[in-house]
């Protein structure tokens, strides 16, 4: 609950910047008021300093929901190796535990901080979609569909390399 909120967090004072940015062109530049021109750029630079906090704060709260994982993870696979009875071991290849390990450690950076940050950001997608549908329609459906074209290419992208990776690590199992 406490990352969601930070990530909320974020995302509402990361709007600041573009309504600074409106206001300024639609009061100081078209119409020449500078009064609030002081005000409006204390009220972003307050709004900047408090969404780096909560990027912090959400890193930090992230950090630790991994690290926990990491070490339940960490622990029974090597708690389990090495409690194992050595003849048991013995009778697994070698490249079969160097491949258990391996996963524990990919498990441990998909499932990192910066990762679980990215993930708790997805809510508040649509949200900030509907922001910029507020403002300017056209816009939105640019927006949405460059989020479209770069999810595509992601999945694309990631299909394309699979079986690249897995001809790598099978040479790496091989040569080691």
């Amino acid at each position: 609950a406490r990352l969601l909120f930070a990530s909320m967090m974020v995302n509402l004072l990361g709007i600041a910047s573009s309504l600074y940015m409106i206001h300024i062109l639609n009061r100081y530049v078209v119409y020449g008021v500078s009064s609030t021109l002081v005000t409006l750029t204390v009220g972003v630079l307050l709004a900047l300093a408090g969404e780096y906090a909560f990027r912090a704060m959400r890193l930090h709260l992230a950090a630790e929901i991994s690290s926990d994982e990491d070490v339940r993870m960490s622990i029974g696979l090597y708690g389990l190796i090495l409690t194992a009875p050595l003849d048991i071991l013995r009778r697994r290849p070698a490249e079969e535990i160097e491949a258990m390990v391996r996963n524990v450690d990919q498990e441990a950076q998909a499932f990192g901080a910066a990762n679980i940050a990215a993930i708790s950001d997805l809510p508040f997608v649509l949200f900030l979609l509907f922001i910029i549908f507020l403002l300017s329609q056209p816009l939105a459906l640019v927006t949405l569909v460059v989020m479209i074209v770069l999810i595509f290419s992601g999945w694309r992208g990631q299909k394309r390399m699979a079986k690249p990776v897995q001809q790598w690590r099978g040479v790496a199992i091989r040569t080691s």
